[in-house]
């Protein structure tokens, strides 16, 4: 439908602002950005990116950095995504390619439990 929702989240620290079963408008999320081809899957710093800077889901939570990696899920769409709290110059190739294989992953799991 029209909401992205959150069905697993883990933090670093602390408790998160996305519970599991969250729903968020699309049109606020960065990932449906990245479903659309608006935004590349890396973003080390989300406030200065021209296209998801300003979104209200990224002021309200903070997010500073951003990966997101489509995942294969039949007739859903699935994207496995990391974010951080402040900006990431760091993050890169490599950290995309982490994601990368997580995301395989996820998309085995996915495949199994369609069988």
């Amino acid at each position: 439908d029209d909401h992205e929702v959150v069905r697993m989240a883990v933090f670093a620290r602390g408790d998160g602002q996305l519970a599991p079963g969250t729903a968020v408008p699309l049109r606020e999320t960065i990932c449906k950005q990245l479903l659309d081809g608006r935004i590349g899957p890396v973003i080390a710093d989300v406030a200065a990116d021209p296209v998801v800077g300003g979104l209200p889901m990224v002021r309200a939570l903070g997010v500073g950095a951003y990966i997101g990696v489509p995942v294969p899920a039949g007739e859903r769409l699935v994207v496995l995504c990391w974010m951080a709290l402040g900006a990431r110059p760091e993050i890169g190739p490599r950290e995309l390619r982490v994601c990368e294989g997580l995301a395989a992953t996820v998309a085995a799991a996915l495949d199994d439990q369609r069988r």
